[in-house]
């Protein structure tokens, strides 16, 4: 069986359903179309077994209401898609100006870090010459001692027993 099945005097007919799936949508639908237009009505006939056919006038005027709707849902999407790229593009500029700021707010903090840790390895360099100092002036002061009379090194005697064993010899 074709497509279009022979009716009455030569005029090719299709059921709903047929029309339906060509537009992609349900029976119900193009029913609803149908019960809402009394254009398309005068186009429909019953077959003996009762199923509505539709004359390929009424499947143009089927198809030309489809193709109206299409259009303003596409106008309208298109319309819609706009708005919401323009209110997403703001969104990302906004975002992305705020993250600048935060990111100027970083690199400024991290130079006042800069700073400090410059500061702190100075201070380091100078607490490490200053123990060297005086290791080398200690080291120069314990001849010294020993040929005073100091016959005992820190070392030997460690500075509270040192103390201790001085008061007992008083």
């Amino acid at each position: 069986m074709s497509i279009y099945e022979y009716i009455d005097g030569g005029v090719y007919m299709k059921t709903i359903k047929q029309i339906a799936d060509e537009l992609g949508v349900n029976k119900q639908a193009v029913e609803k179309r149908i019960a809402r237009n009394a254009d398309i009505q005068a186009h429909i006939t019953k077959d003996e077994k009762g199923v509505k056919q539709i004359s390929s006038e009424g499947e143009k005027l089927i198809r030309a209401a489809y193709d109206a709707i299409d259009k303003d849902i596409d106008t309208s999407t298109d319309k819609d898609i706009d708005k919401s790229i323009d209110a997403s593009t703001d969104t990302v500029q906004t975002l992305i100006s705020m993250l600048k700021g935060e990111l100027e707010v970083k690199n400024k903090e991290l130079e006042v870090k800069n700073i400090q840790i410059a500061g702190l390895n100075e201070a380091l360099l100078n607490a490490q010459r200053e123990a060297h100092a005086a290791q080398i002036l200690h080291a120069a002061d314990k001849p010294k001692l020993l040929m005073d009379g100091h016959t005992e090194t820190p070392e030997e005697k460690p500075g509270l027993f040192r103390h201790i064993s001085d008061w007992f010899k008083k």
